[in-house]
């Protein structure tokens, strides 16, 4: 089965779904790039929230296809899909999901690891949050917090003077600031952290961070609101191999 993989990275991040694709050896297109043959292909795999562009797009396609939900979640819908992939149990009870349903999410675990964890007392960062500078990742919390204290994320483009804001209120208050780093940097900065704290609200994202985090030997700390992240507090560090493996299974089953 030839399967391409359509997604809408602003940026290259080698995250576990990157690292899954590359196991399973699909082709890739990114929006914005020079537009395939989709009809050489027999499964369209997207990777984007309901609404996005990924799914705006798949939604014209004949192809048998599936979309790997992910962003913002308050939009719904899923008649053209063969199948859909959901990260955590709060999301697809959310949005209240029928139809073809497979569990898919991973990090990974090549970069986000624990390498020494005797070391963890040497961390140099107290207080680690990581997100978009947008008013749903609710980085300004951080302020509260002892210590040293450090907010790495990506200028929003549709929206800098409220990420510009936010910044500044940062640093007015002795938070340090980081702009958007590679994936690589950024597990450095994990594994330099005691306490990774996610202060978003349910859609502010974080599933991924969380896990990050916790592989990377951090403590975490997420608002008490926020159902969707309690069940990654405990559930397995799943990694790009499961990730690989649940996408593969679900498109054999439902994408012939």
């Amino acid at each position: 089965m030839k399967v391409l993989f359509v997604s809408d990275y602003k940026y290259e991040v080698r995250d576990g779904l990157f690292e899954a694709i590359n196991l399973l050896k699909y082709d890739r297109f990114n929006i914005g790039s020079n537009t395939p043959n989709f009809a050489s292909y027999d499964f369209i795999l997207g990777h984007g929230a309901f609404g996005s562009r990924v799914d705006l797009l798949l939604q014209t396609l004949p192809n048998k296809k599936g979309l790997c939900i992910a962003g913002n979640v308050w939009k719904q819908g899923n008649s053209a899909y063969d199948v859909l992939f959901y990260e955590t149990e709060w999301v697809k009870d959310f949005l209240n999901l029928q139809g073809n349903l497979v569990h898919a999410f991973g990090i990974n675990t090549k970069l986000f690891n624990n390498t020494d964890p005797t070391l963890y007392r040497y961390r140099s960062i107290d207080y680690l949050s990581v997100g978009a500078f947008a008013s749903w990742k609710n980085h300004e919390k951080i302020i509260n917090k002892k210590g040293n204290r450090v907010c790495i994320g990506e200028i929003q483009k549709d929206n800098k003077e409220e990420s510009m804001g936010i910044i500044q209120t940062l640093l007015s208050q002795g938070v340090g600031v980081i702009p958007q780093v590679d994936s690589e940097s950024l597990a450095r900065y994990y594994q330099s952290a005691k306490t990774v704290y996610i202060p978003a609200n349910i859609y502010g994202g974080g599933e991924r961070a969380l896990l990050e985090a916790r592989s990377c030997g951090c403590l975490i700390e997420i608002e008490n609101d926020n159902e969707k992240l309690k069940e990654l507090l405990d559930t397995p560090i799943w990694d790009e191999k499961y990730y690989a493996l649940q996408l593969f299974q679900g498109i054999k089953t439902y994408g012939l």
